[in-house]
């Protein structure tokens, strides 16, 4: 999948709420990035910066905001969506390095 960009909705669940992200797939040497677009406007603004989540051996990550609970609440919510996605979705290998 180098260099082939793929797309897929992710929903989530934030403070009792329903959205849905938009997450481009690339993968970059032995690791897959997740770039999330969240279709709200409020919740991709507190996103901004921090949309790109690092998928490696089984394990995603995001860069971790201790100092705002909130963005690590709103990072963690949809990082949990996209794993969720990825070990329901049958064509899951072709997704993630």
């Amino acid at each position: 999948m180098d260099g082939i960009l793929k797309m897929i909705a992710v929903p989530f669940k934030f403070h009792s709420q329903d959205y849905c992200t938009l997450v481009r797939i690339k993968r970059k040497g032995t690791t897959t990035e997740f770039h999330v677009t969240v279709m709200n406007g409020e919740l991709e603004r507190a996103l901004y910066g921090n949309h790109i989540y690092h998928y490696e051996n089984g394990v995603l990550q995001a860069y971790s905001h201790v100092e705002d609970l909130q963005l690590s609440e709103l990072q963690e919510k949809i990082g949990w969506a996209i794993m969720d996605y990825l070990e329901h979705n049958p064509i899951r290998n072709d997704l993630v390095a």
